[in-house]
């Protein structure tokens, strides 16, 4: 896994988190995305940004299952976010 700086921690680290998950994401390593995602969350468990970019990056790897689980997660944190809503709905 990447190495991390410790100034990287707290709820707002969860936009680095992101950015860098959407980055890794044109590399192709999955496991690596699937991290940095995680990482984002455990920042930030709210985070309509990151529920949303996962759930559609795991609809593009096949991974339906996974994509309405954290869709749906994440639409029941953020009920009224319109860009999750669009997706679930």
């Amino acid at each position: 896994m990447p190495t991390v700086c410790l100034w990287w921690q707290g709820a707002q680290s969860h936009a680095i988190w992101h950015a860098w998950a959407g980055m890794e994401a044109g590399q192709g390593d999955v496991t690596v995305v699937r991290y940095l995602y995680r990482r984002g969350l455990e920042a930030n468990p709210r985070s309509r940004f990151t529920y949303l970019s996962w759930g559609l990056f795991e609809k593009q790897q096949g991974s339906l299952e996974n994509a309405r689980a954290l869709l749906k997660q994440g639409h029941l944190l953020n009920p009224r976010d319109p860009a999750i809503l669009q997706v679930v709905t």
